[in-house]
């Protein structure tokens, strides 16, 4: 999506240097301007056609990797949506708190109820096992009590030493349950650190947006009043390309700001998700 819009920049730059180009040949041909200025016009059309080239490639690069990356089948075509839209207002951090029941926390949850189980089936193997029978017999085919026999029981089973592979079990299992433990407490911690620092992010980005929708608006005038002096003969082409390149950059400082706030808000719905 950001290639996508920077390509829209480009274009823009592109027809604007397609006619400063076009009126530095009538002035050259007309003795009005060197042939260098005219050749400058025409370098600097280049490198712009060869900037949005290399857009272009980037953005089918990115949509190959997100092909492999959901296993597309060959021919479907992966369209962005959407915009790099920037809201009116960024939630303060008690809006978004974490609840530990973001997919992956909670998998991570689970793994460290498990070992706490497995924890405790290792340490039952420290205690007595006690079983407990009945039976009951009969050996004649009228079922009086006289042929019948019945028989009570209880085993008792203790292992006192087993070359310490139980409590080698023990230990084991508690360092699982520590590591799950940690694991998930470090896991909950970086998530709270993680939307801490996308909401600076949103609101850093916020404000690059406003820095450089105010530098857009500035080297737009800028351009076209340096337009209107070349044209008729009062700017030279060197100041004519120079307020070209600031106002192509100040599209593109625009784009990447609001490409960034994007992104940050994306990372806090993830890292603040409930």
């Amino acid at each position: 999506m950001l290639a996508q819009y920077n390509i829209v920049a480009v274009d823009k730059s592109i027809a604007t240097m397609k006619r400063h180009s076009a009126e530095a040949e009538k002035a050259f041909r007309a003795g009005m301007l060197p042939k260098s200025d005219k050749l400058s016009t025409e370098v600097r059309l280049a490198e712009l056609r060869e900037q949005k080239m290399m857009l272009e490639d980037g953005a089918k690069n990115a949509v190959d990797a997100l092909s492999v990356l959901l296993d597309l089948e060959e021919g479907v075509r992966v369209e962005p949506t959407g915009a790099l839209a920037v809201d009116a207002e960024i939630p303060s951090f008690a809006d978004v708190a974490v609840e530990g029941d973001r997919s992956d926390l909670r998998a991570m949850e689970t793994y460290r109820e498990l070992a706490e189980k497995q924890g405790d089936m290792a340490r039952a193997g420290r205690i007595p096992r006690l079983n407990a029978f009945a039976r009951a017999d009969n050996h004649t085919a009228d079922f009086d009590t006289d042929g019948s026999s019945w028989m009570v029981g209880m085993s008792l089973e203790w292992k006192i030493f087993d070359g310490m592979a139980i409590s080698g079990k023990v230990q084991e299992a508690k360092a699982r349950e520590r590591e799950a433990r940690y694991s998930y407490d470090a896991a909950k911690s970086n998530s709270v650190a993680e939307v801490a620092r996308a909401l600076r992010s949103m609101r850093t980005a916020k404000e690059r947006v406003g820095v450089a929708g105010q530098a857009l608006e500035e080297a737009k005038v800028s351009l076209d009043y340096i337009g209107g002096q070349y044209r008729t003969g009062k700017a030279m082409t060197f100041e004519l390309l120079m307020r070209e390149g600031a106002y192509t950059y100040a599209m593109m400082r625009l784009n990447q700001a609001k490409f960034d706030y994007c992104v940050a808000k994306s990372e806090l719905t993830y890292y603040g998700a409930k």
